[in-house]
């Protein structure tokens, strides 16, 4: 088994989403991703029937505000959104692959009726 995989994060990985999700958000938390000496304060947010969170880099915060049309958090609670991998996300100029979140086929639809699917 890769080490990657073995799934002793209590957030979620790249590796644990083999395929496209369809997810419903249950709350988003602000969490100490840190040590306590060295605190770093991350959003997380947690989903419906899911054990393991999705820390909220920048990126995912801005496609999650567009996806759900608001910037507070507690409109985003209930609200579906895709959780996918995305090849091409890069890290330290390497491309490493990452998660990413999008609205729902049916909210994409709401806003670009003439995108084809």
């Amino acid at each position: 088994m890769k080490i990657t995989a073995s799934g002793t994060s209590k957030y979620l990985k790249k590796e644990e989403v083999p395929q496209p999700r369809l997810l419903t958000v249950k709350a988003i938390k602000m969490e100490n991703l840190g040590t306590e000496s060295d605190p770093e304060k991350k959003w997380v947010m947690y989903f419906e029937g899911e054990e393991k969170g999705l820390v909220l880099n920048k990126n995912n915060i801005q496609r999650a505000t567009t996806a759900f049309k608001s910037d507070d958090s507690d409109d985003w609670v209930g609200r579906q959104i895709v959780l996918y991998v995305d090849h091409n996300v890069e890290f330290g100029g390497k491309m490493v692959g990452g998660l990413r979140i999008r609205p729902t086929k049916q909210d994409m639809a709401k806003e670009e009726p003439d995108v084809p699917f």
